[in-house]
């Protein structure tokens, strides 16, 4: 039987556990996030004794123990669905078909979801399930709607979100493509399972801004206040509307609208 890659092989688990939890930092949802070198799906990755290891891996063995060789479940998965967590807490066994069956069910694979939804009864095979969307910029689309605007294939530019490249290295063209670009890669893009969570996540956005609503004169510096009313005193009427004209390029979008402007 081929030798599986576990902690068995290491000789300094001290040393291993110590390089782990030197690039760790606690998110507020309890996730270990990994902060140092990555692959195209997010999974963390570290050198050690001559071997690459994932280090969700190697935080799940040197908590619960090396996994069996000969053991069926020999898969490490997310409970959390976040590829660069570390937490044990968050981490269990399982093999290739729950590895499958959870892409399916979470909806993070493009290809297998009809498989495992058809066992279901009220199954509706032409019912779109699952569709990718990304975050760049403020802005909300489709992953083959950005892959099309880049002109990039839509796996490649999938890894590139994943792994967090930089916002100006995303939109690199396929064949000028550099080794470097991929060593910064700690940009977070939100990525959302179908068009619910896309509406979810704006109908949040917008409750909080209308929660969080700061009025317009609010943003307007005294000394500015000061130079608006003594025009108004004096009527000058082209200067005050210049003075509003320029807070109003100050503004987001998402302000503009609260304040009706």
């Amino acid at each position: 039987m081929k030798t599986r890659k576990s902690i068995s092989l290491i000789r300094d688990h001290v040393g291993l556990d110590k390089k782990l939890k030197s690039k760790l930092s606690i998110s507020k949802n309890g996730c270990h996030e990994w902060n140092g070198a990555k692959n195209y799906d997010g999974y963390g990755m570290i050198w050690f004794e001559g071997y690459s290891w994932a280090t969700h891996r190697v935080a799940y063995e040197l908590a619960y123990g090396a996994i069996p060789q000969n053991s069926k479940n020999f898969w490490v998965l997310h409970t959390c669905d976040n590829p660069s967590c570390c937490n044990p807490e968050h981490l269990y066994v399982g093999s290739p078909s729950d590895n499958a069956k959870d892409c399916a069910e979470r909806c993070r694979k493009s290809v297998g979801w009809r498989l495992w939804a058809s066992q279901d009864p009220n199954f509706d095979p032409k019912r779109k399930v699952g569709t990718v969307y990304y975050e760049y910029r403020n802005e909300i689309k489709t992953l083959h709607e950005w892959a099309e605007l880049f002109g990039i294939n839509a796996r490649t530019l999938d890894q590139r979100f994943a792994a967090g490249w930089r916002e100006e290295d995303i939109p690199t063209p396929a064949n000028k493509y550099k080794r470097h670009l991929s060593t910064d890669c700690t940009t977070h893009y939100r990525r959302f399972s179908g068009i619910a969570e896309v509406n979810q996540y704006l109908a949040n956005k917008e409750k909080k801004l209308k929660e969080n609503k700061v009025p317009v004169s609010a943003r307007i510096p005294d000394w500015m206040k000061s130079i608006l009313e003594n025009s108004a005193i004096k009527n000058d009427r082209n200067f005050s509307l210049e003075l509003i004209n320029r807070v109003k390029l100050s503004l987001t979008e998402e302000e503009k609208k609260i304040a009706g402007i």
